[in-house]
C-alpha cells in the first residue's frame, strides 16, 4: 500500500521534535554547567584577592601570637562624673598598653597602613581561629549595608563581597555594639563557618575567641550568645538612650542563645555581633553571634598604668596619664525659625546637669534645628544622629513631620568611652 505524503511526514516531524527537545535540553544543561562553572571560579576569584591581602599584611600575626597579645594587666578606671571623680570603678574587660612603635605615622597600626592606603574604607581585621577554612579578612565600611555586601576590597563586583561594619557604627571608636556583615559562602569563604555553627557542638564550645583589630586598638572577644534569627528581628540595636536600655537589651540576645555560655554580663559591656544569612533555616534566616569584649591593647599611651611598675622603666615613661573621660555636656541649647524669627532653648546650663533626655515640640515651620554645646572636656569628640541617620552636629538638622529623635555622642579624648545624650522632638504636621 502506498503511503501518502502526510504519512512519510509524521516521522520527519517527530525526528525534528525530538532534536529540539534534545537541543533545549543540551542548552539548559550548558547554561547549567556555565552557572556552576562561573560560581566555582567567583569563589577562587574571591579567595585569591584575599590571599593577596594576606601578603600584603606585614607580620599578620597567627592566632596564637594573637592570643599572647592580650596580656592580663590591672583593669582601667571607668569613667565617673566630675562631681564623683573620687569614685572608684572597674571595666568588665582588661585593658593594657602596646607600644607606640606599632602605630604608623597615621597612627594606624604598622600592618595595615599599607593596604588602608590602597581604600580608607578599610577599618580594620576580624579574625575567629579555629575553622578548617579561617575567618581572616579585612573589615570594610562604607556608612551603609549594601556596597561592601556585593564588593571586594578593590571595590570590585563580588558575589563573596566584604565582612563589613554596619553602616550606623563609628569605625574609628569602640563602641557599647559593634556588628559585622558577611555572606555565608558555600566554600565556607567569608562567614560560611558560621553558618552552621549553632548546631555544631565543636564550633560553638571550642572556637569561642574572636579577634578585632580597629585601625589604632587591638579588641579579644569572647562568644556568649548563638541562635539564630529572623532578618527583622531586633538585635542589632547600636543606639540607647541609657544603661538599663543597654542591660536590658543584653538580657534578650543572652536569653535567645541556644546554649548557655554561664556569662554574667553588666552595662559596662562591649559586644560584637556577627551575622550572616542562613536561608537553609526559612526566608531571611540568619545566624547570629554575639560575642563581650574580654580584653584590649591601645597603643597610644591612654591604658593605665600598672600598679607597682618600677617608675625608672623605659616601656612605662611613654605612657601618659590616663585620661579622664569627661564626656558630659556642660551646655547644650537648641535652636529653631519661629515666625520669623529664632527660638532659642537651654537644655543643659550646668556641668552638675546629668540630665540625658529631653523633650519638646516645635512648629510645622521649624524644618531645621540647630544645636550649640560645649563638652566638659575640649577635646572631646562630638556626634550626632537624626532619625537614625549620622548628620554634623554643627550643621542644620533637618526634621520630619511628627517624632524626631536627635542621639548625640560624646567620646572622651581617647575614644574609649562615650555618653549618650537624646532629644526627643515633636514637629507640628505641616
Amino acid at each position: 500500500m502506498r503511503m501518502t505524503n502526510t504519512q512519510r511526514d509524521i516521522p520527519r516531524r517527530s525526528k525534528m521534535w525530538h532534536r529540539l527537545v534534545f537541543g533545549l535540553f543540551m542548552i539548559i544543561f550548558l547554561l547549567a554547567v556555565f552557572q556552576i562553572v562561573s560560581r566555582l571560579w567567583e569563589y577562587r576569584s574571591s579567595d585569591l584577592t584575599y590571599q593577596v591581602l594576606h601578603s600584603q599584611v606585614e607580620a599578620l600575626q597567627s592566632s596564637k601570637q594573637l592570643a599572647d597579645t592580650f596580656q592580663q594587666e590591672e583593669r582601667k578606671s571607668e569613667p565617673v562624673p566630675i562631681s564623683q571623680l573620687t569614685e572608684k570603678a572597674t571595666l568588665p574587660y582588661q585593658v593594657s598598653s602596646g607600644s607606640r612603635d606599632q602605630l604608623n605615622e597615621q597612627g594606624i597600626l604598622q600592618q595595615y597602613g599599607k593596604l588602608h592606603a590602597l581604600n580608607e574604607d578599610m577599618v580594620g581585621w576580624v579574625s575567629m581561629p579555629g575553622f578548617k577554612k579561617p575567618i581572616d579578612y579585612p573589615i570594610m565600611w562604607s556608612g551603609d549595608n549594601e556596597y561592601y555586601l556585593h564588593n571586594d576590597f578593590y571595590k570590585n563586583a563580588s558575589l563573596a563581597g566584604s565582612i563589613f561594619m554596619e553602616g550606623l557604627n563609628d569605625p574609628t571608636a569602640l563602641q557599647s555594639h559593634i556588628i559585622l556583615y558577611g555572606h555565608a559562602m558555600r566554600n565556607f569563604s567569608m562567614f560560611g563557618n558560621l553558618r552552621d555553627y549553632h548546631s555544631t557542638p565543636d564550633d560553638y564550645l571550642n572556637k569561642t575567641k574572636i579577634y578585632v583589630d580597629l585601625l589604632h586598638t587591638r579588641l579579644e572577644y569572647e562568644v556568649f550568645s548563638v541562635y539564630t534569627a529572623d532578618a527583622k528581628d531586633n538585635y542589632r540595636q547600636t543606639l540607647f538612650d541609657n544603661d538599663e536600655e543597654f542591660a536590658a537589651f543584653l538580657d534578650k540576645i543572652q536569653s535567645a542563645s541556644l546554649h548557655d555560655y554561664g556569662v554574667k554580663l553588666g552595662p559596662q559591656e562591649k559586644i560584637l555581633t556577627l551575622s550572616t544569612c542562613d536561608e537553609s533555616l526559612y526566608e531571611d534566616g540568619r545566624s547570629v553571634i554575639h560575642a563581650r569584649l574580654v580584653s584590649q591593647v591601645v597603643y597610644d599611651g591612654s591604658a593605665v598604668q600598672t600598679e607597682g611598675t618600677d617608675a625608672g622603666n623605659e616601656a612605662q615613661k611613654s605612657v601618659k596619664d590616663p585620661v579622664l573621660a569627661n564626656v558630659y555636656l556642660k551646655q547644650l541649647k537648641l535652636s529653631y525659625a519661629e515666625d520669623g524669627s529664632v527660638v532659642e532653648k537651654a537644655l543643659i546650663s550646668s556641668a552638675d546637669n546629668l540630665i540625658k533626655q529631653f523633650s519638646l515640640e516645635v512648629p510645622a515651620e521649624a524644618i531645621t534645628v540647630s544645636l550649640s554645646m560645649i563638652t566638659t572636656d575640649p577635646e572631646a569628640t562630638i556626634q550626632a544622629a537624626v532619625n537614625q541617620v549620622k548628620a554634623d552636629p554643627a550643621g542644620k538638622l533637618q526634621l520630619q513631620d511628627g517624632e524626631n529623635e536627635i542621639r548625640l555622642k560624646i567620646m572622651s579624648r581617647d575614644l574609649q568611652y562615650a555618653r549618650y545624650y537624646t532629644i526627643k522632638i515633636m514637629r507640628s504636621a505641616s
